[in-house]
């Protein structure tokens, strides 16, 4: 029997769970403003233990074990992605409570990792992924030949790591500005935020509204909650505002927490929305279609009917336009002018032969009347040969 070896590299991926049968979730510690949420986000402070939490989790029916390992990223255009050539700063001052981490069918384990940065290194932040691996083997047989694939299947975590003092990498937020737009669900308010800290954030707040002309009642809050926010990047998020919130001028009282971090401000605006709803395209184009019938049907009932009297093959075809003549256009005669003219024919024809009709009449007629003449005929005198005269 012929047995083939081959290898096969399942590509990282992001989410809750990888193929392979395993699950990878992260531990939220309430003890850090920064590892309060499921994601992995560390600060090493150096000549310290930093540590963060997660659990691996066995969902197949076989015994497997899982590879870890912190890997780099690279960021294009604000977007980070995994990059397998890249490798992070801080990788050396990692490790892991175990591994590989061995596991049963249908087993959990809680594993963490373990930052252990010297004293006195200078710091520094960086973006990065932990990435975890299983091994396995696909086995096939036909016609006597057995070809084994070993496959490996990887999971690649987003994390973040910050080497520095706490108070270094202590999350720190602008509230920007606030303005009003359309979107598919009709009037929002956009709320931006900049991150002035070092540390990504996810910032959770609310809005509220007041007549700043009248005073009287405060309309809200307007909860709203941000994707991640990377050191130094200003983002916007929705809040979708009732109809109760037209535009005039009003006093817009916003509040952003992240941790014990709370900020507000007050806005004083005259809010206006902009852009277009679905809602509103879609009004568009079933009148733009209704017009466009409308049109159509009138159209086709006032066009101008065929000429009278003019048979078809009288019309003249019209010649190409890159065709040249010499001869002077003959001028055209409109559609009144030749109504007009085949009206006077007509009626000349009518009047003449009323005129022959009366004519041959009135003929008719003094021939009947003429009197009888008599003749008179003279009696001539008979000459007699050899008579008197």
């Amino acid at each position: 029997m012929l047995i083939l070896t081959l290898t096969s590299v399942a590509a990282p991926i992001s989410g809750a769970h990888a193929e392979g049968g395993f699950f990878l979730r992260v531990i939220p510690d309430t003890s850090k403003e920064w590892s309060n949420n499921s994601k992995l986000w560390l600060v090493a402070v150096p000549g310290e233990k930093s540590t963060r939490r997660f659990t691996v989790s066995n969902s197949s029916s076989n015994r497997i074990e899982v590879n870890l390992k912190l890997g780099g990223a690279r960021i294009l255009d604000g977007i980070i992605s995994f990059d397998k050539d890249a490798k992070l700063k801080s990788e050396g001052y990692a490790s892991f409570s175990e591994n590989p981490v061995k596991l049963a069918p249908n087993e959990q384990k809680v594993i963490e990792v373990i930052f252990s940065a010297p004293s006195g290194v200078e710091s520094f932040a960086e973006d990065g992924y932990l990435v975890a691996s299983i091994a396995g083997e696909k086995v096939s047989s036909s016609n006597g030949l057995q070809v084994v694939i070993p496959t490996v299947y990887q999971y690649a975590y987003p994390m973040f790591v910050g080497v520095g003092s706490y108070a270094e990498f202590r999350s720190n937020f602008e509230i920007v500005d606030v303005d009003g737009y359309i979107n598919s669900k009709g009037n929002a308010l956009r709320v931006f935020l900049k991150n002035t800290g070092k540390i990504p954030i996810l910032l959770n707040g609310d809005v509220s509204f007041q007549d700043a002309t009248f005073g009287g009642p405060v309309l809200g809050p307007f909860d709203f909650s941000t994707s991640r926010i990377s050191p130094g990047q200003t983002a916007f998020v929705a809040v979708q505002l009732p109809e109760t919130i037209t535009e005039t001028k009003w006093k817009i009282f916003t509040k952003a927490t992240v941790g014990i971090n709370t900020k507000t401000r007050i806005f004083e605006k005259d809010l206006s929305f902009t852009g277009v709803s679905f809602f509103t395209r879609a009004v568009q184009v079933i009148l733009a279609m209704v017009s466009f019938l409308g049109l159509l049907w009138s159209w086709r009932q006032f066009r101008p009917s065929k000429r009278q009297g003019v048979p078809e093959s009288s019309t003249v075809p019209k010649k190409p336009l890159w065709t040249r003549s010499r001869k002077r256009k003959q001028p055209e005669v409109d559609d009144l002018d030749f109504d007009t003219d085949a009206v006077i024919s007509k009626l000349m024809e009518e009047i003449r032969a009323e005129s022959e009709k009366t004519l041959s009449t009135s003929r008719v007629r003094v021939a009947t009347q003429r009197k009888p003449v008599k003749k008179v005929v003279t009696a001539s005198k008979k000459v007699v040969k050899g008579g008197k005269k």
